[in-house]
């Protein structure tokens, strides 16, 4: 499936409309996994065209605080502590960064809730995992 095709257009996949099968399969893909949890709950957007690349995703499910470090480990996500977090939020806050980027669907993230970044991670590009209330939650965001 090409989400970039450069045409000015938003592709959606959404959990909860007729684009949930294919939505499903780029969750598995996100995560590195042979197939997208059963209760899987997302909302991913693409956009590509004359601007460039806008991809936000959000997604979670059901997992034990072990299956979120896996699929963290996984992904080759490296703890907060071990990535400069000023350069997503100015300050460092990293409660304040999940509450302005989290979809209504993901759970609140509190200081002390394992959480992971994508090495490499800024504020034009990142990606991150937490674990929270036993649900793991990804968001994504590039712009390029």
């Amino acid at each position: 499936m090409d989400l970039h095709p450069y045409d000015g257009k938003e592709r959606r996949f959404r959990y909860d409309d007729a684009t949930r099968d294919d939505g499903r399969m780029l969750v598995a893909n996100f995560l590195r996994l042979p197939s997208a949890p059963r209760d899987a709950v997302f909302d991913m957007r693409f956009y590509s065209g004359g601007m460039g690349i806008v991809d936000h995703v959000a997604i979670a499910f059901a997992a034990e605080r072990d299956e979120a470090a896996r699929i963290a480990e996984s992904l080759g996500f490296v703890g907060a502590d071990e990535i400069d977090v000023s350069l997503l939020d100015g300050d460092g806050d990293l409660a304040q960064f999940i509450a302005e980027h989290r979809r209504g669907f993901q759970p609140d993230y509190a200081d002390g809730d394992p959480i992971w970044f994508e090495d490499g991670s800024d504020d034009i590009h990142w990606s991150v995992l937490w674990h929270a209330h036993g649900m793991l939650a990804y968001a994504a965001y590039d712009q390029g």
